[in-house]
């Protein structure tokens, strides 16, 4: 008992502490595998749940220790789920339940046999100012012993922490990732729908101006489109007339940066790597020793960067790359 208290506070005091610090996806596989080890879970699905008239409808999720299958599986029976439509009417409050109690004929049975789950202890908590709830599922595989009347009561103690955490993560991510550029990007975290859950104010202010008859948490659908085309290239601007967008995956959400489109946007990741060192003054043996890249491969980029850019000389490639600092490159 004594040793599990010092394990629980260990844990408190690190959730908050890294939340100040670590980039979003880190701090959620972070906050989950812990979590699920603290209370000797084999798997575990934190997420934020609405309900809809369809049933219930995932706005967010992240897993630990469960395939990329997991949440295409649930989906086709989560009309069945009777752990969210029981948090979703009892927010809150923690509930277990076990595979042998769940009807065989019911598609949740199917999906326990699938996955190896022989009880799941889920907890849920109000999102302020949202009509959705935030969850923690932890999974112990069949024939495991069961989860403890003490383990249902230090989940319920600690996923308001973790909300509470998670939260502040997602402001200081915001509020320190500009810093150290002299005209940041607008940066602000979605979830799988597009709506906004957390931003900078002049992420607003730049949609707004783009689609003035923009309102609400639900982005532009042009906006929306560009950012679901990025998903398959994480980190990699896109334009979108006049603007350029770019997303990467941030724990439960998709961080989305929005700014003003520039000429090196025309470049890939790749590209642009390579074009930064040798306008810094690096040599073709230098870039290759620091990209991993041969010398003969960094002259490729370098002249795919010419072309693509209309310039012939490293002193044209030195002043775009200098006029276009402000922007975010």
């Amino acid at each position: 008992m004594e040793r599990q208290l010092t394990d629980v506070s260990d844990y408190l005091l690190q959730l908050y502490a890294r939340s100040t610090h670590a980039d979003a996806s880190a701090y959620s596989t972070f906050a989950l595998d812990d979590l699920s080890r603290l209370l000797a879970a084999d798997k575990a699905w934190w997420g934020v749940l609405t309900l809809s008239e369809s049933g219930p409808h995932l706005l967010s999720s992240f897993r630990s220790r469960l395939p990329s299958s997991w949440e295409a599986a649930w989906e086709a029976v989560k009309n069945d789920d009777i752990v969210a439509s029981t948090l979703a009417q009892c927010r809150n409050q923690t509930m277990s339940l076990y595979q042998s109690k769940i009807p065989a004929t019911s598609r949740l049975a199917q999906l326990a046999d699938q996955f190896n789950i022989g009880e799941t202890l889920a907890a849920a908590v109000d999102l302020p100012d949202t009509r959705s709830f935030m969850f923690v599922s932890l999974y112990r595989d069949a024939g495991r012993r069961p989860f403890t009347p003490q383990d249902k009561a230090l989940q319920q103690m600690l996923i308001s922490h973790l909300q509470a955490a998670w939260q502040m993560n997602l402001r200081e991510r915001l509020r320190d990732d500009g810093q150290g550029a002299d005209a940041p990007a607008y940066k602000a975290f979605v979830d799988r729908d597009g709506r906004l859950v957390q931003c900078e104010d002049g992420f607003s202010a730049a949609v707004s101006r783009h689609w003035p008859s923009w309102s609400g948490s639900g982005l532009p659908l042009m906006l929306g489109e560009a950012i679901e085309r990025c998903r398959g290239a994480p980190g990699r601007w896109m334009g979108l007339k006049g603007w350029s967008v770019r997303s990467a995956p941030a724990g439960l959400l998709t961080l989305v940066e929005l700014r003003e489109a520039t000429v090196l946007d025309q470049l890939r990741p790749r590209e642009l790597q390579v074009a930064r060192l040798f306008g810094e003054g690096a040599s073709h043996k230098d870039i290759a020793r620091l990209t991993g890249l041969t010398p003969a491969t960094v002259r490729h980029y370098l002249r795919e960067v010419y072309a693509r850019l209309g310039i012939d000389n490293k002193a044209a490639l030195a002043n775009l790359l200098h006029r276009n600092r402000r922007t975010g490159h």
